[in-house]
């Protein structure tokens, strides 16, 4: 059954429910999230599955979700993110290692021990994936930003509140694949320092830019409908050729 939750936007759904539904795989069979869990990263397969899992109950959350989804479609979005370059960069935040640190004489001294590592390698590949990154989310914005409404206009606006702090403008004048010591123990300070909480969120945001564009394939390829909704008070439900992803020959309603 379906209950909402106090104070909340989301639908708490119980497992017999989902089962039913075969919202999820049960048993070995095919689900609805089998259909649409072709994601480009591993992140936006996890926020996926969330969203599947709490689905909203708001009107307005929902309407903005299906503006964002059909915008990519409209638009033809293709991303150039990588899964195992976006990997890379969540292995090296996650990195438990001392960060680079601010004294010279210090960071000279690690960069000798380090350089020679595996330590080096992982905080340097982090690194030039993370600019690459944040290059190619100023092209994505510059590209289709001047288009975007709603969720993707506000995504777009939130990332580049990011990106244009001071470290991260210093970030896109750098060339990835040739980085010096100076430059990794600087980015290294501020990326596994005070600006991990913005890469975090940057990721986040980049998971679900990942979930929109995987949306709005998988409705191209199987010629999929977005639903309208009617804001007024009256209860009314009208449902055309609707049929289950799942079923090999599904009959239409």
């Amino acid at each position: 059954m379906f209950h909402q939750r106090a104070q909340m936007n989301h639908f708490h759904i119980d497992q017999q429910t989902f089962n039913d539904l075969q919202i999820f795989s049960a048993n070995g069979q095919s689900s609805i999230f089998d259909v649409f869990k072709g994601t480009r990263t591993l992140g936006g397969r996890t926020m996926l599955r969330e969203m599947m899992h709490k689905p909203y109950c708001s009107l307005a959350e929902v309407t903005l979700r299906r503006d964002a989804i059909k915008y990519f479609r409209d638009a033809k979005i293709t991303l150039e993110f990588k899964n195992e370059e976006i990997d890379l960069i969540e292995f090296y935040l996650k990195f438990d290692k001392r960060r680079s640190r601010s004294n010279i004489i210090d960071s000279v001294a690690d960069y000798f021990t380090r350089n020679s590592s595996n330590d080096f390698y992982i905080i340097k590949v982090g690194l030039k994936y993370l600019i690459k990154l944040v290059k190619q989310l100023t092209t994505l914005i510059e590209e289709y930003g001047p288009g975007a409404s709603g969720t993707i206009h506000h995504t777009f606006e939130k990332m580049q509140e990011i990106m244009q702090q001071g470290i991260f403008q210093y970030t896109a004048q750098l060339n990835e694949n040739k980085l010096n010591f100076m430059q990794v123990n600087k980015l290294d300070q501020a990326f596994r320092g005070k600006q991990k909480e913005n890469v975090r969120m940057l990721l986040d945001m980049v998971y679900e830019l990942d979930i929109f564009e995987n949306l709005a394939l998988i409705s191209t390829k199987l010629n999929l409908s977005f639903a309208d909704y009617d804001s007024s008070d009256k209860m009314k439900v009208s449902l055309k050729g609707l049929f289950h992803l799942t079923m090999a020959q599904p009959v239409k309603n």
